[in-house]
């Protein structure tokens, strides 16, 4: 403990050095040296230079926060969060040794907002641990040299893909950069039974063949057993406690015509981004009509079997079904007899655009978000999965009530949610679920206070009570992101331009976004002056509007030639 006194506005400074040496004699030495306080003042000056040179492509600021957060304190927690990402995103490893597909995509979907160049670089390296067949192993290590064979998780989840087109659908759309897709990447070849890594590939070709080597391997997997036409989930979609939709009792077969109704949105749009990609390119053009007939038959699929209804006529948009559709999971009748909610098949109906086939079911989703509503956020299902259900859902039926995914907030599935509300023109409610499930709102967390946890538990019976686990390496930090940047502020770039679609309800008086966007930096200022109309200027000149009747907001397009660097628009109520 060290006592000084110091005068009013006055300062004290310490200096630790903390280098270990191999010897008492060589530590002595050190001790005798004065600590070089200037090369550590301009170390730390450099880094900071660096570090704001990099993150400042991307600044949040909100003022006159209504709810139960300081808002100069969310600043600087979402700059923090930013950080979580990229360590996320960049980094040599995921959670442990291994990097997981799904995992590093939806991290660098993030982090290319404010550092392209170095997430390019990541996407184009995750890239080369690809299959031959276009099937992305589950995690991949990276070796030390090309001799030495990577360690990989082989199972067969489903979703690894759909993140994958995604993500660099989302880097063209932010950076222009077509180029990207010309680099050469390669594969890695598996042995018959799938269980280790053989060699590397001898082919070699564009990230744009990989992505349609992906969709080949998506499109493979499309249930035309049962004829549903949705999207297998084999092992498993991103909720992978919930393993056991791919099950089958034919031992002939690995897996069934199970499906994940997550995941089959996810292809969905898919379809949709690789024909405005192929369109935009002018290369394999003979695929578009083919990526068309599978959106189409899986919306014709997924509006015919995932949809329950209860004999009141009630619908409820269902997580998935087993083999041959012989069961369902929340649904109004689970395997257990429980009539169970879910939310992430609910989250990707309104986020992948499905909900405009039926606006109708704009209703069903906010009673369900309605429904898993909590202290700490949104659940990821309304009520817990026992031991006596593992074969039809698997690992999660063993998993603690109340815990992680079942039955709690799992803040990246509420993260979704968030989205989705969004997206269904909800957005006080999507403010006031964002709150919650940030950690500084709540007072009881258990893990690092200045990120993003995994979750937030809660069971009364084991004395559990938001105890927050896991942190650091979870996919909340980034869908918070891009749910505050896509979502919040409504910045959505496409291929062709950018569309602003800030929601009809903002929680506070001020806020404001400075972001990179086609290599222009544009800045988004809102306010609010108490007007009854919302008004959109651009750089001092008003706009016109459209209308979005799904979010049921008004909005701008402007193409890429429209965005100029620096440009300012002005959103006020």
């Amino acid at each position: 403990i060290l006592n000084a006194e110091i005068e009013a506005n006055g300062n004290i400074r310490c200096e630790y050095d903390l280098s270990y040496y191999h010897s008492v004699e060589e530590a002595e030495t050190a001790l005798k040296e004065k600590i070089d306080t200037n090369s550590i003042d301009k170390a730390l000056s450099l880094w900071a230079d660096t570090e704001k040179q990099e993150f400042d492509n991307l600044k949040i600021s909100f003022e006159d926060w209504n709810g139960n957060i300081e808002a100069g304190l969310l600043n600087k927690f979402l700059r923090s969060v930013q950080k979580q990402v990229s360590f996320c995103a960049l980094g040599k490893n995921y959670a442990g040794h291994l990097i997981g597909i799904r995992d590093v995509m939806q991290q660098l979907e993030g982090s290319l907002i404010w550092q392209p160049q170095k997430s390019r670089q990541k996407i184009l390296n995750a890239l080369n641990y690809i299959l031959e067949d276009g099937r992305p192993p589950r995690q991949f290590s990276v070796p030390d040299n090309d001799n030495v064979m990577p360690e990989m998780d082989l199972r067969e989840f489903i979703d690894q893909g759909v993140w994958i087109i995604s993500t660099v659908y989302s880097y063209l759309s932010f950076t222009d950069d077509y180029s990207i897709l010309d680099e050469k990447c390669s594969y890695y070849v598996v042995d018959e039974d799938n269980t280790y890594i053989t060699r590397k590939s001898d082919i070699y070709d564009t990230v744009l063949e990989h992505l349609i080597k992906i969709m080949a391997f998506l499109s493979s997997n499309l249930d035309y057993e049962y004829g549903t036409n949705c999207l297998r989930a084999l092992y498993g979609d991103w909720n992978d406690a919930i393993n056991g939709l791919g099950r089958t009792n034919n031992p002939d077969k690995k897996f069934g015509s199970g499906v994940s109704v997550m995941a089959s949105l996810q292809f969905y749009r898919n379809c949709q981004e690789m024909i405005e990609i192929l369109g935009k390119t002018k290369k394999f053009q003979e695929k578009i009509p083919e990526y068309q007939i599978y959106r189409d038959n899986i919306e014709k699929g997924l509006l015919k079997y995932a949809i329950d209804t209860d004999n009141a006529g009630n619908r409820r948009i269902i997580h998935g079904w087993g083999d041959n559709y012989s069961y369902k999971v929340g649904s109004f009748n689970d395997p257990d007899g429980v009539s169970r909610l879910s939310s992430t098949a609910n989250s990707f109906w309104a986020i992948s655009g499905m909900i405009e086939k039926d606006k109708s079911l704009k209703s069903v989703i906010k009673k369900t978000f309605d429904e898993l509503n909590s202290k700490y956020g949104l659940l990821t299902f309304d009520k817990p999965f026992g031991p006596d259900i593992e074969r039809e859902v698997g690992r999660i039926s063993g998993i603690t009530k109340g815990t992680y995914e079942n039955c709690a907030s799992y803040v990246h599935a509420a993260m979704f949610a968030g989205m989705a509300l969004f997206a269904i023109g909800e957005s006080q409610k999507a403010w006031e679920e964002l709150e919650k499930s940030i950690v500084i709102s709540h007072g009881n967390c258990s893990m690092t206070p200045f990120v993003m946890p995994n979750s937030y538990c809660s069971n009364a019976e084991l004395g559990i009570d938001g105890e927050s686990m896991g942190d650091w390496y979870t996919g909340s930090g980034t869908v918070l992101i891009k749910e505050i940047v896509k979502y919040g502020f409504g910045i959505n770039p496409d291929l062709d331009g950018i569309k602003i679609s800030m929601p009809r309800v903002m929680p506070c008086k001020n806020a404001e976004i400075s972001i990179m966007i086609k290599g222009k930096v544009l800045r988004i200022k809102y306010s609010n002056n108490g007007n009854i109309n919302r008004s959109f200027s651009i750089d001092g000149i008003l706009r016109e509007t459209l209308y979005d009747d799904i979010s049921e907001i008004s909005v701008i397009y402007l193409s890429a030639n429209d965005l100029k660097n620096n440009m300012t628009i002005e959103i006020c109520d």
